[in-house]
């Protein structure tokens, strides 16, 4: 593998560091500024996700900002003789460095930086844009900055507690297997009290609509309760109050006896909801090239577009790939235990669907299948894999001959429209433009022949 592939599979790993060495060391044998400026693009995505464990991580973003940028200029040039619209690029490099500056409050340093920007920019709406920029500028730095006495104020955070679903992660996969069969048939809770919120009526009225509803007292106030079901139609309309209540207060939603936040639900609701209107049986088995998966839920991301199934597994001294079942099952289950309230989600049938997967597949006997190279992003080490074999891709060369000579011929051949459209209009006001349709049609044919 050469140090670009290394980079991506540490960048699909989220192993920023390693991805940002591994493309440092590509970039030394880049002269296309074009690959120039992509590379830095990348290394300022790698380098700012690090900003939280890696002190330096910031500097070195904005040192690769300002090394794109310094490319702009010839980068423009190449990029408008091809596309012509290099103003309507997003320049990573540049929403970045000023952003990085505006917090640094290193206003200086930002003001000459717009105006090489302005220089890019030159002769396009965003000179503008960033020319009001600096007059920004200007007015921060003239004012009285005593932002520093505030920084030394110290807040008392609380720590958070380690949720259940952190925990699990620890236990053997038969134990995180029970896990999300604690309760079979999916139910969801919505509760809320009165509130001042001119949605309050609307929300009152479908909750009184929905398939079990409640009402409890609790000192003063009364607590309203909706319960739905998974099936389309109730999980769309809770779906509906939901939208309503989930900002006030006195909401919160309940799913299979657990209170579920709002975080957690919306990466369920993105994908179930997508089930409900889609109305298909193999949804959870991937509705596009990018979700297609053998498992029975795109989630796992163990699919083309991420970690095909055939990576968990070895080849034996005969060439022959082995399948670890065992170490796809428990990843499987681990990379599914922030979706477990999903009520789509069948644990059985995804660890049916692996036991269903070939144990062995042999390359040398299978014209689908040949060996390739992965990367262990853990102990930066290779090892041979298998992958399957791309279909060729077919460069098809039209000639004007035969078939196809004949279809352009028929082409050729149709000049009546203009006759009939020129008769038509010869009888109008428009006689003048009639006349010249037909004699343009009479031009055609004759060509033709």
């Amino acid at each position: 593998m050469n140090n670009i592939e290394k980079a991506n599979a540490y960048a699909k790993d989220k192993k920023w560091k390693k991805a940002e060495k591994m493309l440092l060391k590509h970039i030394n044998g880049i002269s296309n500024v074009s690959d120039l400026h992509f590379a830095y693009n990348s290394l300022i995505d790698y380098s700012y996700k690090q900003r939280k464990e890696d002190v330096n991580a910031i500097d070195r973003c904005l040192s690769y900002c300002l090394e794109d940028i310094s490319l702009l200029s010839v980068f423009k040039r190449g990029w408008n003789e091809e596309y012509n619209d290099f103003a309507t690029l997003r320049i990573p490099s540049i929403d970045r460095s000023i952003r990085i500056l505006k917090k640094q409050q290193n206003y200086d340093k930002l003001k000459n930086l717009l105006e090489k920007i302005i220089e890019i920019y030159n002769g396009t709406e965003k000179e503008e844009h960033y020319k009001q920029e600096i007059k920004k500028i200007k007015k921060l730095t003239n004012k009285e900055k005593n932002i520093n006495n505030d920084t030394n104020v110290n807040i008392n955070t609380k720590n958070d507690k380690k949720s259940k679903d952190k925990d699990i992660l620890k236990l053997p996969a038969e134990e995180i297997k029970a896990y999300f069969e604690e309760n079979k048939e999916w139910f969801c809770t919505l509760s809320f009290k009165k509130s001042r919120s001119k949605n309050f009526p609307q929300a009152l009225d479908l909750a009184k609509q929905a398939p079990k509803y409640d009402e409890y007292k609790q000192k003063k106030s009364v607590i309203y309760q909706a319960t739905y079901g998974s099936n389309p139609d109730e999980y769309l309309s809770m779906l509906n109050l939901w939208e309503l209540i989930k900002n006030w207060k006195s909401s919160f939603m309940n799913i299979n006896g657990e209170i579920v936040d709002k975080n957690t639900f919306s990466k369920i609701n993105r994908c179930y909801s997508d089930k409900c209107r889609n109305n298909t049986d193999d949804f959870c088995y991937g509705v596009s090239d990018y979700t297609k998966n053998p498992l029975g839920c795109h989630r796992a991301k163990i699919h083309e577009s991420g970690d095909p199934w055939y990576k968990f597994g070895s080849i034996d001294n005969n060439g022959i790939f082995n399948l670890n079942k065992k170490t796809l099952k428990e990843e499987a289950i681990k990379r599914l235990i922030s979706y477990k309230y999903c009520p789509a989600l069948d644990i059985n049938e995804i660890i049916q669907n692996i036991d269903n997967l070939p144990d062995k597949v042999d390359p040398q006997n299978n014209d689908t299948w040949e060996y390739t190279t992965y990367l262990n992003t853990s102990t930066d080490t290779e090892y041979n894999g298998i992958t399957k074999k791309q279909e060729p891709i077919y460069n098809i060369n039209v000639e004007i001959n035969g078939s196809n000579s004949r279809n352009i011929n028929n082409n050729k051949n149709r000049v009546w429209p203009w006759f009939i459209f020129g008769g038509i209009l010869t009888f109008t006001p428009l006689w003048f433009i009639g006349l010249g349709c037909l004699f343009y049609g009479g031009y055609k044919k004759i060509k033709n022949k």
